[in-house]
């Protein structure tokens, strides 16, 4: 972030206690070799995803703010300030950027509803193009407007996130809160952006992957899911059927 950003306020979150110490150690480290300013919060124990943004966000001061995971990692020095530029649309919501795994596939372009056969009259949130080559996914408008953009890289203006309240605190560890938000965004009159001419890496779900794996983050998934449903399913299902 050092070398990718300029005049920015940045603030880590940490919500595991088990690798506070080694964080600290390391932020320690990071100060004396960083002309970045930085701010680390230590949180006592996992609020989970939502919560833990809701957190970094209170204690950020600037006007405009960008939620970034700990597996992002840029590839341009441009990247901020193009997203910038859109969020500070009159119009604007949400903005988010193609996000690529590290072969340069297609990790993120958007998202969209889909069903899947184990559950049927639940809809889950859907990738499309994932995994293609960029080759085969040209676009012809840098930037676009896309209802559903994961959370991991949103920049928008705090007063909007201050004014829907954040994430929604009944989603647990980190699935469907960021869809839930846009569509709350979207309520709002606003219009959710994707500018596809920002790419960014996204070493995807790594940050989740430091809890240990079982059953239980299945069975996480589909409460939520069925949360998120009985919230937007009938937003959701015009949605589908807009991009049949």
């Amino acid at each position: 972030l050092s070398k990718q950003t300029s005049n920015c306020e940045v603030i880590y979150v940490v919500d595991d206690p088990s690798i506070a110490n080694s964080v600290m150690k390391l932020a320690h480290e990071m100060e004396t070799v960083s002309l970045q300013p930085f701010s680390v919060i230590q949180l006592s124990k996992n609020v989970g995803y939502g919560r833990a943004n809701n957190i970094g966000v209170e204690h950020a001061a600037a006007d405009m703010i960008a939620l970034i995971n700990s597996d992002i990692l840029p590839k341009s020095k441009d990247w901020l300030e193009k997203l910038l530029e859109v969020a500070k649309r009159e119009d604007a919501g949400i903005v988010g950027s193609r996000l690529l795994f590290e072969d340069e596939s297609i990790q993120h372009d958007g998202m969209a509803p889909m069903t899947i056969s184990e559950y049927p009259g639940l809809l889950f949130n859907d990738h499309p193009k994932k995994g293609w080559p960029k080759s085969l996914a040209p676009y012809e408008e840098e930037v676009s407007s896309c209802p559903l953009i994961t959370a991991a890289c949103w920049v928008m203006q705090k007063k909007l996130y201050k004014e829907l309240n954040g994430f929604a605190p009944e989603y647990i560890l980190g699935d469907f809160e960021d869809s839930d938000l846009c569509l709350r965004m979207l309520e709002l009159g606003k219009t959710n952006y994707i500018r596809r001419d920002v790419e960014l890496y996204h070493l995807e779900r790594q940050s989740q992957n430091l809890v240990q794996p079982g059953r239980w983050k299945h069975n996480i998934t589909i409460l939520n899911a069925v949360h998120f449903n009985k919230k937007w399913k009938t937003t959701l299902a015009a949605m589908k059927k807009v991009n049949a």
